[in-house]
């Protein structure tokens, strides 16, 4: 497109000189100087703005922006990366929060099955206890201090189970 546009200028720059050049006999004093010296400075700019590519594009024409397509690509793939860690990010911390969830709920099926085996133990217990031995009348006194017979069962026996 540039290209385009040096072509162009440099067609109207050839037409202004030849005109200019044909219109200028060296002693037409039908030309007067101040005319002469408008149409100079007016090539001179034109030259001017060729050289520093700062020339004005025709009323016709769009003015394309510069190539981005490679910072549109680099920026792009930072804004994908981004999201790419963000989306590991979050899935790491589900997997994490799901692991702890089951190690919890493992824990809490742990916790009841040993509190339904002690509660068998200690129906058995309960049922072979005589309650006129030194052991059960001890044991009687002990569950004077507990909501049921059975839990002050289950008490002993687990304190009995950790030693």
């Amino acid at each position: 497109m540039e290209s385009n546009q040096n072509n162009n200028l440099d067609e109207l720059l050839s037409d202004l000189t030849s005109k200019y050049k044909a219109s200028k006999p060296s002693n037409n004093p039908e030309i007067p100087q101040s005319k002469a010296n408008e149409i100079d400075n007016l090539l001179n700019e034109v030259k001017s703005e060729i050289k520093t590519n700062k020339s004005s594009v025709p009323a016709n024409t769009k003015k394309i922006p510069p190539n981005n397509s490679q910072a549109d690509e680099d920026i792009d793939s930072i804004k994908a990366q981004y999201k790419n860690k963000q989306t590991h990010k979050k899935s790491q911390e589900e997997l994490t929060f799901n692991r702890n969830k089951e190690e919890i709920i493992i824990q809490e099926q742990q916790k009841q099955l040993k509190r339904k085996q002690l509660i068998r133990q200690a129906e058995k217990w309960l049922a072979n206890l005589n309650p006129s031995s030194d052991e059960g009348l001890w044991f009687n006194q002990l569950a004077e201090s507990y909501p049921s017979k059975l839990e002050a069962a289950i008490h002993y026996l687990s304190l009995n189970i950790d030693n």
